[in-house]
C-alpha cells in the first residue's frame, strides 16, 4: 500500500498529462459517467462499514476509467491494491462517506475533496448544519449556489467551488423522426414513496393520479415503478413522452429533469433552488408551486403539440448552453489541478 511518503513523491513526479488517481465511492452512476471524461482514474468503494451502495448498470455502464472495488468487510484497505498511488480522496455526501474519505486522506497524506449533491431537507438536518459544516475537505464542491448557502457555506470561501451538472447531450437528445402526438406525462423518480416529503409523492397523487392524467413512471420505487433497463431505454422514454413532470421539494436540480430537457421535453416543475434559475415560464417549461397551475399546464401541454415543440426546443438549448458536458469536464479538471497543488 502506498504510504504518505510515496504520496509526496507521487505529487512531485507525476507528469502533467498523467491522469489523477482518485479514491471515491459509488454514488450517482450517471454523474460518474459524465466525470469519466475528466483527466482521472476513479477507484470506487462499495458496500462496507460506513459505505453504502453498489454500482447499478441499469443507470449507467461502468466507464473504462472507473474501477469498482469488491465489497469489504472491515477495512477499505482489504480491497485497495498495494501498488495504487493515490492523488486525492473524494467523498460524496456528508453522512458516512465524507468522514470515511477524510480519514483515508489523512492516512495517505493527500488532499481531500467533499462533493455535496443534496441540500438541507428538514428542520432536524438544519439544526445539525453547524456541526456538519465542520466536516470539510481541502476543497468543497456544491452543485449550486443555493445548495452551498443552504449548508451555510459562503461562495466567497476560498475552499468552495460551485460546479453545475453536466449532461451528455450526444446521448440525451431528441429523436427527430418522432412527432410526439398527444401522449403522456413522464416522471422519473427513485424511492418516491419512502422519500415522499422530499420528492413530492403526495403532489404527484393529487395532481396526476386524482385527475387521471396519462402518465408513465420510471424509477426504482417498489410497488410503484421499476427503473429503465439501461440508459438507452431511458432516452427512449424521454423521447416518447409529451411533457416531463418534476414534483421534488428538496433537490438542488434533478438530473433527470435536465436529461429530459436535453431530449427536447418541456417540463412542468415545482419552483425551488436552482430550478428557479433554469426554467423560464412559457419559454422552456413552467415552474410553479401551485398544484392547480401545474395541473393546468400539464393538461394544456398534453393537448398542444405546437407549444410542446417550441418549449422543448428551447429546453434543449438551455441544457446545451448551461449544462453542457465540456464546461462540466473543464470545471472538474480545474478543481483537480487545484487540488494537486495542495501539500500536507
Amino acid at each position: 500500500m502506498a504510504s504518505a511518503i510515496e504520496t509526496i513523491i507521487r505529487q512531485a513526479t507525476r507528469r502533467p498529462d498523467e491522469p489523477y488517481n482518485i479514491l471515491s465511492y459509488v454514488t450517482h452512476e450517471r454523474y460518474h459517467s459524465c466525470m469519466s471524461q475528466c483527466n482521472a482514474d476513479f477507484w470506487l468503494f462499495q458496500n462496507g462499514p460506513g459505505v453504502k451502495g453498489n454500482w447499478k448498470e441499469c443507470y449507467a455502464q461502468i466507464p473504462d476509467n472507473h474501477h469498482v472495488f469488491p465489497p469489504f468487510t472491515q477495512s477499505p484497505m482489504e480491497v485497495l491494491p498495494p501498488w495504487l498511488e493515490v492523488d486525492f480522496v473524494m467523498g460524496q455526501h456528508k453522512f458516512g462517506q465524507a468522514q470515511h474519505a477524510l480519514e483515508l486522506a489523512q492516512y495517505f497524506g493527500c488532499p481531500s475533496l467533499i462533493l455535496e449533491h443534496t441540500t438541507v431537507t428538514n428542520e432536524k438536518l438544519r439544526a445539525a448544519v453547524p456541526q456538519l459544516k465542520e466536516i470539510r475537505g481541502d476543497i468543497n464542491v456544491f452543485i449550486s449556489k443555493s445548495s452551498a448557502e443552504a449548508w451555510r457555506w459562503s461562495v466567497n470561501d476560498p475552499s468552495v467551488e460551485i460546479i453545475h451538472h453536466g449532461v451528455n447531450t450526444a446521448l440525451f437528445q431528441p429523436n427527430q423522426s418522432l412527432l410526439r402526438p398527444q401522449s403522456h406525462i413522464l416522471c422519473v423518480v427513485n424511492d418516491w414513496v419512502n422519500r415522499g416529503d422530499i420528492l413530492g409523492w403526495d403532489i404527484f397523487n393529487r395532481v396526476v393520479v386524482n385527475n387521471k392524467l396519462p402518465v408513465n413512471v420510471l424509477g426504482d420505487t417498489p410497488g410503484v415503478s421499476k427503473a429503465a433497463q439501461n440508459e438507452y431505454s431511458l432516452v427512449s422514454a424521454y423521447q416518447n413522452a409529451a411533457v416531463f413532470y418534476n414534483t421534488s421539494r428538496h433537490s438542488p436540480i434533478p438530473t433527470v429533469m435536465l436529461e429530459a430537457m436535453a431530449c427536447g421535453l418541456p417540463v412542468v416543475t415545482t419552483d425551488n433552488y436552482l430550478i428557479s434559475e433554469v426554467i423560464e415560464n412559457g419559454v422552456n417549461g413552467y415552474k410553479t408551486n401551485s398544484e392547480y397551475e401545474q395541473l393546468v399546464h400539464l393538461k394544456r401541454l398534453l393537448n398542444n403539440v405546437e407549444e410542446r415543440s417550441v418549449l422543448g426546443n428551447n429546453a434543449r438549448k438551455t441544457i446545451i448552453e448551461k449544462f453542457g458536458l465540456p464546461a462540466f469536464v473543464e470545471n472538474w479538471n480545474r478543481v483537480f489541478d487545484r487540488l494537486s497543488k495542495i501539500r500536507h
